[in-house]
């Protein structure tokens, strides 16, 4: 069985970007019985998923990309009335010319215009 994460506490969501194995496997074993593991993450080599121990606990597991085209109207409708304020949560701006050159260095939320 995996061990809880290092401060001790399940969560009934948890979310891996880290891309490795040993992130993977933290959130997994940081998600509270019935609880759901998401992982947003690319793994480019094979990850072992640590199924016995997700199946005990009945952990449900996602992965793949977020389909934002979906919700993308009602973001907006909630910039445009205020309620939501995007510039709290972009660390950076950037013009397409440098988007290679940002997105190599990835500060926590870059948003790349045109």
């Amino acid at each position: 069985m995996l061990a809880r994460s290092r401060r001790g506490c399940r969560y009934p969501i948890t979310v891996d970007h880290s891309g490795e194995a040993v992130g993977l496997h933290s959130a997994v074993g940081s998600t509270e019985p019935e609880g759901t593991c998401t992982s947003t993450a690319i793994y480019f080599a094979d990850t072992p998923l640590p199924l016995l121990d997700m199946y005990t606990r009945g952990i449900t597991f996602r992965t793949g990309r977020v389909n934002a085209r979906a919700v993308i109207p009602d973001v907006l409708d909630l910039i445009t009335r205020g309620r939501l304020r995007p510039e709290l949560v972009t660390s950076a701006v950037i013009p397409w010319e440098e988007a290679d050159t940002a997105l190599a260095q990835l500060a926590a939320k870059t948003v790349v215009v045109r």
